[in-house]
């Protein structure tokens, strides 16, 4: 918990000096690397946290395969498509579903990444008509 953030940090200060130094200056891709592993150990508290006085049970493991794949949605959308980090965390929000909701918490999650998924396709999408036009 301490050494990733930490040695993050450490990492994008001193990365920014050798840009600096060499006169390659990257914003976009060091915006992207600080997104990337901000995200990772949120992530990994999570997961963690599911398991936290408590024994594994088949009920986590839905838990646990939401975030892993929540996680993968949201780097797709840190490094290809911005929708996909909109994904990613209507599919990781399943987690907190599966912990409050009796009925229904997988329904909700699909929705809810349906949603996610669809707003900025829908958007792009009218972005990409009105330059062509």
């Amino acid at each position: 918990m301490i050494a990733l953030p930490l040695f993050g940090i450490g990492t994008g200060i001193w990365a920014g000096k050798q840009q600096k130094k060499t006169g390659e200056i990257n914003r976009e891709l060091g915006r992207r690397h600080a997104w990337h592993w901000t995200v990772i150990p949120i992530f990994l508290v999570l997961a963690n946290a599911l398991f936290i006085g408590a024994p594994f049970d088949g009920d986590k493991v839905g838990q646990v395969v939401l975030l892993v794949v929540g996680l993968v949605y949201y780097l797709g959308g840190v490094y290809f498509w911005r929708g996909y980090w909109f994904g990613g965390l209507a599919i990781a929000s399943g987690m907190f579903w599966l912990l409050i909701l009796e009925s229904y918490p997988w329904t909700l999650t699909g929705l809810l990444t349906f949603i996610a998924l669809l707003v900025p396709a829908a958007l792009d999408w009218r972005r990409h008509v009105r330059i062509q036009d």
